[in-house]
């Protein structure tokens, strides 16, 4: 079972620690018992403040089992106070059944709580923020960051998932396998976005938030563990492992973004890149392609190339025309049109850019990448004045010192 990577309670204590451990586990298992997340959730909180009063004389020998004992009573508290007890009695009859003996694998509570949270009745937007606070256990104020979003806009789109999951009865559980098809896209969709969340946060001085990206990379690692032949799961782990190989170097000199072509590869992890490229074989053998496997394959394009100019351009516009037939987006034919510019057809990257303005003129790398064409069909000055352009829609400061860096070559 993969230990979760980082708390997001405050460190150095052990309730902080007991939160890293036991805080999906508690939910998922509340969740599933009593069929209510808002309940799951504030039983569960209410144990850790408990415990951060009672173990103040020492940690009980198992502190999950103490935890559960504590957020159960809360539970049943709280449903004797709201007169719901008796409509659910029925729950408690069974010795701990199904629930109990599921609580012995960490794997399966975990698992549960993810599809849970993953039902098709919610927005991906509201998946990903349940699966933040519910699994990863952001506050939501945290989460409200991650989105740009108000605190209060946040709390009450997480009031409509849960009550949205609660209307629908969506069960705390793995599917059963024959429907397992039909979940699991929804499932690496929001490991995936979690991922995003934080390899290109938003929120605070940095660019990169590697607590999200340990967690989602935890979360695939998860799925993979029940479903290790699934060649999109393997294409999902395979692109976050090639992607995330990349954050040593993504840093530069007060915290300012390093762009990929600007990298210095010797930082990249070759353990994490050597991990990417057996798990996208491994998933392409099975000839069952899909988005992420293609994502994976552009990764590993970089990955394996020892400078940017060295990259194998045609190898990545290849690649883009395959996930166009996924992924018809204006991002990704902005990103398909940067690779035909640097596989040496510059002006045909610029006909495609023009097709996209329309789309995409309120994003800042549109202009630099037409800055870039620009620069390599030998036109500085139109490169420059395409940069001035993507400065003027205010990027993160973190991308500020490479993009004036880049206007100070071209020249004025």
């Amino acid at each position: 079972m993969p230990n979760r990577p980082h708390s997001t309670a405050p460190r150095g204590s052990a309730v902080a620690a007991a939160f890293a451990a036991h805080w999906p586990t508690l939910v998922a298992r509340l969740a599933r018992r009593y069929h209510d997340l808002s309940l799951a959730e504030e039983c569960a909180a209410e144990a850790f403040v408990e415990a951060t009063k009672a173990w103040r004389g020492g940690v009980p020998d198992e502190p999950g089992a103490w935890l559960w004992t504590i957020a159960q009573r809360r539970a049943i508290d709280r449903l004797r106070r709201e007169a719901r007890f008796a409509d659910r009695a029925h729950l408690l009859a069974q010795p701990d059944g199904a629930v109990a003996q599921e609580a012995d694998d960490p794997l399966h509570d975990h698992l549960a709580l993810l599809f849970g949270m993953c039902h098709p009745c919610l927005s991906p937007e509201s998946q990903v923020a349940l699966t933040l606070r519910c699994l990863n256990g952001l506050s939501t104020r945290q989460i409200a960051a991650v989105f740009l979003t108000p605190t209060d806009t946040m709390t009450r789109r997480l009031t409509r998932a849960r009550d949205k999951l609660a209307a629908n009865a969506v069960p705390f559980r793995i599917p059963e396998p024959e429907r397992w098809p039909e979940r699991i896209d929804s499932v690496l969709e929001v490991i995936y976005l979690t991922f995003t969340a934080g390899h290109a946060a938003r929120d605070g001085a940095s660019f990169i938030r590697g607590d999200l990206c340990d967690e989602a990379r935890w979360l695939a690692s998860l799925v993979e563990r029940v479903a290790p032949s699934d060649p999109e799961v393997l294409g999902l782990q395979a692109l976050l492992d090639l992607t995330d190989a990349r954050r040593p170097a993504r840093r530069g000199e007060g915290d300012a973004l390093v762009l990929l072509a600007d990298q210095d590869r010797r930082r990249w992890d070759r353990d994490l890149i050597s991990s990417g490229r057996q798990r996208l074989t491994r998933a392409m053998r099975q000839k069952r392609l899909g988005r992420f496997q293609i994502q994976a394959a552009l990764a590993a394009c970089h990955s394996m190339a020892p400078s940017w100019e060295q990259t194998d351009w045609q190898a990545v516009v290849h690649w883009y025309g395959a996930l166009l037939a996924f992924d018809d987006s204006p991002v990704v034919r902005l990103n398909r049109a940067v690779a035909v510019a640097c596989a040496g057809h510059p002006d045909e990257a610029l006909r495609e850019l023009d097709d996209l303005h329309d789309a995409l003129s309120g994003y800042h790398y549109y202009w630099v990448a037409r800055s870039d064409a620009h620069e390599r069909a030998g036109n500085p000055a139109a490169a420059a004045a395409e940069l001035h352009r993507a400065l003027a829609l205010n990027p993160h400061p973190s991308e500020l010192p490479s993009l004036q860096a880049r206007v100070a070559r071209l020249g004025p």
